[in-house]
């Protein structure tokens, strides 16, 4: 009796150990970090375009289970429901919201997801998590208030327009794969001016107003536009050894590894004039939503014409053509630093150097309409400042890629250069800008 009574209180030590190791592995070494659930979109609204992205991370244990519920109002419907093989520690899935059978309005997105951790008294890791969206399936609707647009190559135009949604994410003109925005006035009404480019030839665009609600929701209504033809002249330019020696230096910096001043002439003409397009499209966001302007558009007095509106420039170097571009301003010439009047009022959004252009000032007129002045000797005028139209804003010189002490004047529609003449017209702008203007605000009056 004595030994069976020892061998079973031996047996007890043993199972209490056992458990106690038992016990202590399940503590210490099971797995208690839960899957990780990444859920996308995250943006709330979205349309039956959309697909949700469900992706899933258990390094440790690997995943065992996944669940995916769409719930809408009193409504639970399961997607999907997943066992894993092999545990995997990766694991991802797309569902298309219009294969969902959601109506338009709220719903929430619930992914489940477990492991295969020891934890949980072998039932694993649980984590779980929800994304709510809004479902709209309904596109905005565009009204037209201004309907027939004459406009030329390289020209601006304007139009108005209502917008029955409040909560649009994107609204103007889009012509070509240039896109212009629209500015909203009052109530519903927006507003915007565009240009029609001038390396698209006549008809080979057509202005569209283009509306993306926050959901993706997009509408499009074509304008009635008649495009007269322009003919694109081309000017032939010698480069001389002068003219890089006295204006290359400026440029060393932008381009420190080139050495040659030929070569690096070309870094500038090239590189550097797309850059800096690429810079007056952002400035050309820098705008206020209503006309800062009246009246045309002063043309600096006094001053000769040297060169025009997308011209065509082939560059030569000892009779051998080595670059091409566009000259999309207007270039005007007088005496030397010559006094530069603001062709109209507004306000200053830049005035630094601007790479090819020299010492630069633009001014915002409102509406994304701006003017640019280059090659500025002296700027007299500092960013944020208001200025009035005539008002005088610096002088003239030969900074930047300049042959000559001039005026480099654009005007331009978001970052995008439009001829200028129009603009120094009266009566285009009474005939083409003012009535658009006009009808804006009628229609907000309504």
């Amino acid at each position: 009796m004595g030994n069976q009574s020892g061998r079973a209180k031996r047996l007890v030590i043993v199972l209490l150990i056992s458990f106690v190791c038992v016990a202590g592995l399940y503590v210490f070494f099971a797995d208690k970090q839960e899957p990780q659930i990444t859920l996308m979109p995250e943006s709330k609204y979205i349309n039956e375009d959309a697909i949700a992205e469900i992706d899933l991370q258990d390094s440790l244990s690997g995943l065992a289970e996944v669940n995916i519920v769409a719930v809408q109002g009193e409504t639970e419907k399961t997607l999907l429901s997943h066992t894993m093989e092999q545990s995997p520690a990766h694991w991802s899935t797309t569902l298309q919201v219009k294969e969902m059978g959601l109506q338009e309005g709220p719903f929430q997105l619930r992914v489940i997801a477990e492991d295969n951790s020891w934890f949980r008294y072998l039932q694993g890791n649980r984590a779980s998590a929800e994304q709510s969206y809004v479902l709209d399936t309904t596109p905005p609707r565009i009204r037209l208030e201004s309907f027939r647009h004459n406009m030329s190559r390289g020209g601006s135009g304007a139009v108005a327009f209502r917008i029955d949604e409040e909560e649009k994410e994107r609204a103007g003109v889009s012509v070509g794969e240039a896109f212009f925005p629209a500015y909203h006035q009052e109530k519903d009404i927006y507003l915007a001016f565009f240009a029609y480019p001038y390396n698209l030839r006549a008809g080979q665009g057509r202005p569209v107003v283009t509306v993306q609600d926050r959901a993706g929701n997009k509408a499009k209504s074509s304008l009635r536009c008649s495009v007269t033809p322009r003919r694109q002249p081309t000017k032939r330019l010698r480069i001389t050894d002068r003219f890089l020696d006295r204006t290359m230096p400026g440029f060393r910096d932008a381009f420190p590894g080139i050495q040659d001043k030929l070569e690096l002439f070309l870094a500038v003409n090239g590189k550097l004039r797309r850059k800096n397009r690429a810079k007056l499209r952002e400035i050309g966001n820098h705008t206020v939503s209503r006309p800062l302007w009246s009246g045309r558009f002063l043309r600096q007095p006094n001053a000769a014409k040297q060169s025009s509106y997308a011209v065509r420039r082939n560059y030569y170097y000892q009779s051998e053509q080595i670059s091409q571009a566009t000259h999309l301003g207007i270039d005007l010439a007088s005496v030397a630093r010559a006094r530069i009047p603001a062709a109209n009022s507004g306000r200053i959004v830049y005035a630094d150097r601007l790479g090819i252009y020299g010492q630069t000032v633009i001014i915002d007129h409102g509406l994304g309409l701006q003017s640019l002045y280059g090659h500025m000797s002296q700027i007299g005028v500092s960013e944020g400042q208001s200025v009035d139209k005539g008002e005088i804003i610096g002088r003239t010189g030969a900074t930047g890629l300049a042959g000559g002490d001039h005026l480099h004047f654009e005007m331009l529609i978001s970052g995008m250069p439009v001829t200028p003449v129009e603009w120094w017209d009266a009566k285009w702008i009474e005939n083409n800008i003012v009535p658009k203007l006009e009808q804006a605000r009628e229609a907000a009056a309504d």
